[in-house]
């Protein structure tokens, strides 16, 4: 009775085959026009298993954001971590500030199953109408709970993500040697597969002889690689065609984070003035303490984690007649139950003079709380956040 079950069973299942298509599918590897070039975007497949990945990049962000302040001090004697070759050559000869304002982040869930990647980008220089880049120079996925680097780009060895979900990888190292391709980021998996991958090389060591080759492997070798079969514009023309369809990505700025020199406890919160951040203010909350002519708003984020319990507070000066010194009350005006990056407080408020009128109060995500009055540099007019 088993037999005839089994042998039911693998009827049935080639019967399905046969009316459903199946076959082996098959490809040259070569093409001679921009018809080789991947439609189908990233895979969708089914999820990881529930987790929440809520926070799970906080503390790589915060080293990444110390290790920035770490270069622009010292290049040459910083330490390097995974993943830093990238920003290292674009804010080795930058000041603190403008460091600060060339690397931005942004999480996106490359291939669909369920983990979020955080992708670390060259920020578009375009007048700072808003935060957005095209250029990868790092890329992390969660491999074991913990983050793990899939890739670093280079000026030479550039990344860009596609509209269609594949990563895009340009590069060179010289006249003679250049390379594009097209990778996907499997599902759970934590370095990426070569779908498309075209260079170029000099025939027999002659740089008078260049030849064109694609494979699907990610090689350079010429053994390894079949001769492209098109005419050499053909060739570029699959470069220009997938160029364009980098997508750009919407950033946050490592200047959310406040400043350091990247040894120092860094303050849960920052504090900066509306018309200096590159963030784009979508979803914060307002508040305003006072109107006058000279009033100025300041946009309050949420360091690295969430903060809670968040009071803006009016600073009463107290006399302390036993010691001769002067002790402040805060009195809040205004409370949020959760600060984070994302929904940040906006307060219109004045600067009256040198001495503290304002201040803060909140608990951060370990418990501990925190208070610091704020003010502006009689030098320069910079903003001054002291917490304590």
């Amino acid at each position: 009775m088993k037999v005839k079950l089994l042998a039911l069973t693998l009827a049935m299942l080639m019967t399905m085959c046969l009316f459903s298509g199946c076959k082996e599918s098959t490809n040259t590897g070569t093409s001679t026009d921009t018809t080789s070039i991947p439609e189908t975007s990233a895979p969708i497949t089914t999820e990881a298993p529930d987790a929440d990945y809520t926070g799970v990049y906080d503390d790589l962000l915060f080293e990444i954001y110390k290790h920035i302040l770490a270069i622009t001090y010292d290049a040459e004697n910083s330490d390097s971590m995974d993943g830093d070759a990238g920003f290292r050559e674009v804010v080795g000869s930058l000041s603190e500030e403008d460091a600060l304002r060339a690397i931005g982040y942004t999480e996106h869930d490359i291939n669909n199953d369920g983990i979020p990647e955080l992708l670390i980008y060259l920020i578009d220089d375009n007048g700072n109408e808003k935060c957005a880049g095209t250029r990868i120079l790092a890329a992390y996925t969660v491999k074991g709970n913990s983050p793990t680097l899939i890739f670093e780009g280079t000026v030479r060895n550039r990344y860009y993500l596609l509209s269609n979900g594949l990563i895009y990888n340009e590069g060179s190292s010289g006249a003679a040697y250049s390379i594009f391709g097209t990778y996907t980021l499997e599902p759970l998996s934590d370095s990426l597969t070569v779908k498309n991958y075209y260079f170029t090389s000099p025939i027999d060591n002659n740089y008078d002889n260049i030849g064109f080759f694609e494979n699907r492997t990610g090689s350079m070798e010429i053994d390894e690689s079949e001769r492209f079969k098109g005419p050499e514009k053909e060739f570029w023309q699959i470069q220009t065609d997938l160029s364009k369809r980098i997508a750009e990505s919407e950033l946050k700025p490592f200047e959310i984070f406040s400043a350091g020199d990247g040894t120092e406890e860094v303050s849960c919160v920052i504090a900066v003035f509306a018309e200096d951040t590159l963030v784009e203010l979508t979803n914060e909350e307002r508040f305003t303490a006072d109107n006058s002519e000279y009033e100025t708003e300041v946009v309050f984020f949420a360091n690295y984690g969430d903060v809670y319990d968040f009071e803006f507070c009016e600073i009463k000066w107290l006399d302390d007649s036993d010691g001769g010194e002067s002790d402040i009350e805060f009195v809040p005006i205004y409370k949020t139950e959760t600060l984070t990056q994302d929904t940040p407080l906006v307060v219109t408020m004045t600067f009256w003079g040198d001495i503290p009128s304002y201040g803060i109060r909140y608990t951060d995500s370990e418990g501990a709380e925190h208070s610091g009055t704020i003010s502006t540099s009689g030098m320069d007019g910079t903003l001054i956040l002291d917490v304590i």
